[in-house]
């Protein structure tokens, strides 16, 4: 009972932690054998999806009905064509680090160990870690009944219908397909490319907002009010989008993902409406492959559905479903006031966009206000464009002032060459200090503290931000030269060199432009890590990047060295300064554990759980974080050879051989360095993948 109990714990949260004990049987079980002994799924694919793209999942054992991924569970032959490909090679062909089994028997073990092969299956089922979660079947339910009476199923408590059976009606149909009744052409498949266009939602959102530095970028404001964090690189494009989702309407499926079907309704009613934004979810989610492209929350289409059932229509009134998101919606202003924390409420200005079908419509545009975004100033001279080519309609609320400034001084600047002529010099003189400092007060997580904000917060920032001043200035003579983001060609950029409060604002956008895509595009520095946001006010306030006794620090090209994120004593325990002396098994050995393992309760979309932290919360980590004792050792090794981060050079490191506390947070900090910066400057896993911060605390 003790080994049933352990599978049903790995199965409950999805877990393959548990699986090397599946290790039983010595013959291979047959593929007929596969077929009839496999536990049903208890789930269809595509069940009840709501206006976000997600679908319903059965009902689990605590009586809660998750929601999933509308492509699971996946159907029966689907699944058993890869059970049986994992059976024979005797571990995921997807993931082949996992294990395992599929005993044949009757006993109770051996039908909790089938029930682990079908999650393992699900779980891995288009690469590592990514399938369908467990909760898209009933598995779970079935694993507690057989602890309860040794079977699948208990008298009345029994899982679904077999899956092999023809699914219901309802469940046939793709997420995006409303009632046939109820569209004018089921399959568009006779719609123009312009027509399509016209049809299909805005999505409202726009790349790049708000970077973290990490690859993240905030998302638009959802129903809730809450913003969520989305790949920079979402929503995509409209010219991209569009090209998608055409193609998707033309087979009836997701191209990429051929199990879910698709339409797009072209009449006017709101079931119609709904099934067109069901489309387009489609259309995002799989833009990849299955399942891989954008998350709804990358768009306003949330929004818009709930206006849809509000007033019939995507927008209602003063209701801002949508950002403009056409081609030409890389014009339009992106906030980055969440980066200095704030949630004011947004302003408004309506410009009109012109259909591909001469029809006008208007469509508000949000603007967050405040130390407003610097990348709201760096757009102006483009949305100037933009308005006139399609005129615009009478504004409901007046533009924002800093986008209104830096479209006059970003103008002039442009029109006089851009300030492509400025020397180095000249540059250097005429930027923004950034007034922070790397390695200020590390936390031994790789995070350290940023300057203070307008707010009074210190925000938590990468060590190595903001950069050196040499390296800022080089980066930012190269943007200007270009005229946009040399690392993120679509973001435009000018730099003002006159003395107006416009100018200097037009200066602090281009800076923060070049911290916040340094590595790539939107892989940088955050603003937080300066204090542009305090100069930012300042110019509102006096005219000037600093005020008397404004607290923005004075320049300081070579600032006194904060604190080394290495603890001290870091130089002693290496024998006679060379870390070469240490051998790999005493690294080993030394080096603390990681504390968890790749691929826990996959989500399906990539992202895996990371260990309990000490505060109890559990993190979603990329699923291959953290790396194998193996490979994080081998990188250790490497960095400690040459005494910094190889793929972050910046990033000094040592490794004490020591017992003291401040040894072992040391080589905690050693590791952390290692892990965080394992792909690159930055790149590698999360420090809440490990148990690092447990270990710290115990240290």
């Amino acid at each position: 009972m003790k080994f049933a109990f352990a599978t049903t714990a790995a199965l409950l949260v999805s877990s393959v932690h548990a699986i090397p004990l599946v290790r039983r049987q010595a013959a291979v079980a047959t593929p007929e054998q596969i077929s009839q002994l496999a536990p049903d799924l208890g789930a269809f694919p595509n069940t009840n999806p709501n206006q976000f793209g997600d679908c319903d999942g059965p009902r689990q054992a605590n009586g809660e009905i998750p929601r999933v991924p509308c492509p699971c569970p996946p159907l029966r032959d689907e699944y058993i064509r890869q059970l049986t490909a994992n059976i024979q090679a005797g571990h995921a062909v997807n993931n082949p680090t996992v294990r395992m089994s599929f005993p044949v028997g009757n006993s109770l073990q051996d039908k909790h160990d089938r029930i682990t092969a079908a999650i393992i299956t699900l779980q891995n089922l288009n690469g590592p870690g990514k399938g369908c979660p467990g909760v898209s079947t009933t598995l779970g339910i079935q694993s507690k009944n057989l602890d309860t009476c040794g079977d699948f199923q208990c008298n009345g408590n029994t899982s679904p219908a077999s899956s092999s059976a023809a699914p219901p009606a309802t469940s046939t149909t793709s997420a995006a397909a409303p009632p046939p009744a109820q569209t004018n052409n089921p399959n568009a498949g006779g719609l123009s490319r312009e027509e399509v266009d016209r049809l299909a939602p805005q999505l409202g959102g726009v790349q790049n907002n708000n970077p973290t530095g990490t690859g993240d970028c905030d998302g638009p404001r959802q129903p809730d009010g809450s913003i969520k964090k989305v790949p920079c690189a979402c929503p995509p494009d409209r010219t991209t989008f569009i090209n998608q989702l055409v193609a998707n309407i033309q087979a009836g499926h997701a191209v990429n993902n051929p199990t879910v079907k698709l339409t797009f309704p072209t009449g006017n009613t709101p079931q119609d409406k709904r099934g067109r934004l069901t489309a387009a979810t489609i259309t995002l989610q799989n833009l990849n492959g299955p399942g891989k492209g954008c998350p709804n929350v990358s768009t306003t289409i949330a929004q818009q559905a709930l206006n849809v059932d509000k007033c019939g229509d995507f927008e209602c009134g003063g209701v801002s479903s949508a950002s403009i998101a056409s081609t030409d919606s890389r014009s339009q202003s992106q906030s980055s006031s969440a980066q200095q924390g704030t949630s004011e409420a947004p302003n408004s200005n309506t410009p009109t966009r012109t259909t591909n079908g001469g029809a006008s419509s208007t469509v508000t545009v949000t603007f967050t206000t405040v130390v407003t975004s610097v990348i709201t100033v760096t757009r102006g001279q483009e949305q100037k464009t933009n308005t006139a080519t399609n005129p615009p309609a009478a504004t409901s609320a007046p533009a924002p002032i800093l986008q209104n400034a830096s479209t006059t001084s970003v103008a002039s600047v442009a029109a006089a060459g851009g300030a492509g002529g400025l020397s180095r010099d000249e540059i250097d003189r005429l930027a923004p200090q950034l007034g922070g400092v790397q390695n200020n007060n590390p936390t031994g997580t790789g995070d350290c503290d940023g300057p203070r904000q307008p707010d009074g917060t210190i925000k938590k920032v990468p060590c190595a931000c903001p950069p050196d001043r040499t390296t800022f200035i080089n980066q930012l003579v190269a943007n200007i030269q270009a005229g946009h983001a040399v690392n993120n060609p679509t973001v435009k950029l000018t730099f003002p060199t006159g003395n107006t409060p416009q100018d200097k604002k037009g200066r602090l956008t281009a800076a923060t432009i070049t911290l916040q895509n340094l590595n790539g595009p939107g892989k940088g520095c955050p603003n937080v890590s300066t204090t542009i946001a305090q100069q930012s006010l300042n110019i509102d306030a006096c005219g000037e990047f600093e005020c008397g006794s404004s607290p923005a620090p004075a320049p300081a090209p070579a600032p006194a060295p904060a604190p080394s994120p290495v603890p001290a004593p870091a130089q002693a325990p290496v024998q006679n300064g060379n870390p070469n002396i240490l051998s790999r098994d005493v690294v080993d050995q030394l080096a603390p554990q990681l504390g968890s393992e790749p691929n826990r309760n996959p989500t399906g979309t990539g992202d895996c759980d990371g260990p309990a932290q000490p505060d109890g919360s559990i993190k979603k980590v990329p699923c291959a974080c953290p790396p194998t004792r193996a490979a994080f050792i081998d990188a250790l090794m490497a960095n400690l050879a040459v005494g910094h981060a190889v793929n972050n050079p910046s990033v000094s490191l040592s490794f004490p051989t020591g017992n003291s506390r401040e040894d072992k947070l040391a080589r905690i900090t050693a590791s952390t360095v290692t892990l965080q910066n394992l792909n690159g400057p930055g790149k590698g896993c999360p420090n809440v993948s490990t148990t690092f911060a447990q270990q710290a605390l115990a240290a």
